[in-house]
């Protein structure tokens, strides 16, 4: 599925699987919720667009309607380019993200039984730890592995002993 910047599209309650990517979107202003995104070399990538289940405005949390991204090679990619793109209300499993672009916002994820929760080169998570946007990252081999120039260190780790 591709979706151009500046579509103004509902983009739910799909199944999505056996691509190179699931999903591609630019727009800041399509609404994806509901949607099973597995079983594809990258689940769903983005340049500058918005991933999020409902409650994009963050006034309400319903569980129910976020887009669950699963057994994916890796299940949300941010390329170098990437700038801005906010991953929001999404349910990450048994695949991990790789951020490699500017100023990501990643918020009240669930990141949970991946091998690496997120991967990354710039700032993983909201903009202030102050309030609740955090992501809960739990179960996960390594939770946040930060990168530059190639090398990356475990900075966190889940891994039960």
């Amino acid at each position: 599925m591709f979706v151009t910047p500046n579509v103004v599209a509902t983009i739910r309650d799909n199944d999505i699987s056996g691509r190179d990517t699931g999903i591609y979107t630019d727009s800041k202003i399509a609404n994806l919720h509901g949607n099973l995104v597995h079983n594809n070399t990258v689940g769903i990538t983005s340049r500058q667009g918005v991933i999020c289940g409902t409650g994009c405005g963050w006034t309400s949390l319903d569980a129910s309607q976020s887009n669950q991204i699963f057994e994916n090679e890796t299940g949300i990619f941010i390329p170098q380019d990437g700038i801005g793109v906010l991953i929001g209300l999404t349910d990450i499993f048994d695949n991990g993200i790789e951020n490699l672009g500017d100023r990501p916002r990643l918020i009240l994820n669930q990141i949970h039984g991946n091998e690496t929760g997120i991967q990354g080169t710039s700032t993983l998570g909201p903009e202030s730890w102050e309030g609740s946007l955090f992501n809960d990252i739990y179960g996960n081999d390594v939770g946040v592995r930060t990168c530059q120039a190639r090398r990356c260190d475990s900075i966190v780790s889940t891994k039960t002993v």
